[in-house]
């Protein structure tokens, strides 16, 4: 039976390597690509570059029975100690194109945030300012849909193209695509291929003086120096309408530690890597934050990082 298996998995890995060449990595460690610095390996880590690539790839996998997820800056994930099994695609290539159409952005879904907003500067096109020092691509933040209490990237979306895991290409509209507070309603297993963004002509100092701002922000609230995940619970609904952070923080739990994984001591709702945590000292001290605010508030807190593995 082992010998089958491996017989099957060396097929397979040969059939990938004809579609996509080098751009194929075996066992794959995938803190590599997360921004968390944990995690086992995927069986297979594959950088994908344009539409019938995709389809190829994700025609094998489904054949093969072998699940696949998109990954882009590896931010909003923890992967488990023990890994993945199946496949992590990155969209690179045709997906990281932007295009400028007046005060339209068309743009893939593998473009960093950092980079549409530098290009949206340098077209002096304003409204992606909210979106500065978040660590992501432009398909990730779409699934999160990502920003701040005031604004989300679901706010500047007005169409877009993804992929269904049949195989074909589905454009949305505005009028079908449902935002919400780190989700959205309308994709399933489906792969963001690209968007359009409405934005508007804005002067280019004002703009730069935003972006400045919240980057300043964020370094004063957040801690940027230590390998983290971004916020690890939505900020729930509560009479005393306090944060995930401050319900952590009033809890007692502010910068205790599980082997080098801490709680931080500057913004409780974030767990950080001081150097060689492991995921499973990380999932304690998100077990021990959820019974703790449970027991002492009543708030079942939602996460918002997703679990791999």
């Amino acid at each position: 039976m082992m010998v089958r298996k491996q017989k099957k998995k060396s097929i397979i890995e040969k059939e990938i390597k004809k579609i996509v060449g080098k751009r194929v990595k075996i066992n794959e460690p995938v803190k590599k690509y997360t921004t968390f610095r944990v995690g086992g390996t995927v069986d297979y880590l594959i950088k994908v570059t344009g539409v019938e690539e995709l389809r190829a790839i994700v025609c094998l996998l489904n054949r093969n029975n072998i699940g696949c997820k998109v990954i882009g800056m590896g931010s909003n994930i923890l992967v488990k100690d023990k890994g993945i099994s199946g496949a992590l695609l990155k969209l690179e290539g045709t997906f990281d194109r932007i295009q400028v159409i007046r005060e339209k952005v068309i743009v893939g879904a593998g473009v960093s945030l950092p980079v549409l907003i530098k290009k949206c500067v340098d077209y002096e096109l304003q409204g992606t300012e909210f979106l500065s020092g978040i660590p992501g691509t432009v398909g990730g933040a779409i699934v999160m849909n990502a920003g701040t209490g005031k604004q989300a990237i679901g706010d500047l979306i007005e169409e877009v193209e993804i992929f269904q895991k049949n195989g074909k290409i589905k454009l949305l509209h505005k009028e079908k695509l449902t935002f919400d507070y780190r989700k959205n309603n309308f994709l399933k297993k489906d792969v963001i291929l690209k968007t359009k963004l409405s934005l508007k002509k804005g002067n280019k100092n004002d703009i730069l003086s935003m972006i400045k701002s919240n980057l300043q922000k964020r370094v004063q609230t957040q801690p940027l120096s230590f390998s983290n995940a971004g916020c690890i619970f939505k900020n729930p609904r509560n009479k005393n309408r306090l944060t995930a952070g401050e319900l952590i923080d009033r809890v007692g739990l502010k910068g205790i530690k599980k082997g080098k994984a801490q709680i931080s001591v500057k913004h409780a709702n974030f767990i950080v890597n001081l150097k060689g945590a492991q995921a499973r000292d990380i999932l304690f001290l998100i077990n021990k934050i959820k019974k703790k605010v449970n027991e002492m508030f009543g708030i079942k807190l939602q996460m918002e990082i997703k679990i791999w593995g």
